[in-house]
């Protein structure tokens, strides 16, 4: 004997429960999320190091030939130099339950070269970084069920 329980069983559940639909809750669920994982990509891209002469005193760390990135445990962490990527860092909503993170090439179009790497350079992927964190992904899922936990709590009082 088995029980069915699917997504729409899912938001039927939640739509009793709360009042609203997914939608109502998603979309400020997402934005909780979206603001814990821009924090920490503010993180990773904003690493105070080595200038450009200790860089290159070390053999150039970031450097394909080298095979690996040899600086910050291997991390994929981006030094700040200009503050660019910083600034170009933009949380957007897209849809009704999504939202996209990203960089505005038209205040950093270095942004891509740095994410995806060059023929001379390794890629330094903070998206994947941040989000194969175990602690910093939680923290991510932790802000989303907060949302719904409050929205729960406010439709029964507790």
């Amino acid at each position: 004997m088995e029980a069915k329980f699917d997504g729409k069983d899912l938001y039927r559940k939640i739509k009793s429960l709360t009042g609203a639909g997914l939608d109502a809750i998603a979309e400020p669920a997402m934005q909780a999320g979206g603001k814990v994982f821009k924090i920490a990509l503010q993180e990773a891209v904003s690493v105070r190091g080595p200038s450009l002469q200790q860089l290159a005193d070390m053999d150039h760390p970031y450097a394909r030939r080298g095979g690996a990135i040899k600086i910050n445990g291997g991390k994929p962490l981006v030094h700040t130099r200009s503050g660019q990527m910083l600034a170009a860092l933009k949380v957007e909503k897209k849809g009704k339950r999504g939202i996209r993170i990203g960089f505005d090439e038209s205040i950093a179009p270095h942004a891509s070269y740095v994410i995806q790497g060059t023929r001379v350079m390794l890629p330094r992927d903070v998206f994947r970084h941040v989000y194969s964190d175990d602690k910093k992904a939680l923290s991510i899922v932790k802000a989303v069920g907060t949302i719904f936990n409050l929205k729960l709590r406010s439709k029964y009082g507790q």
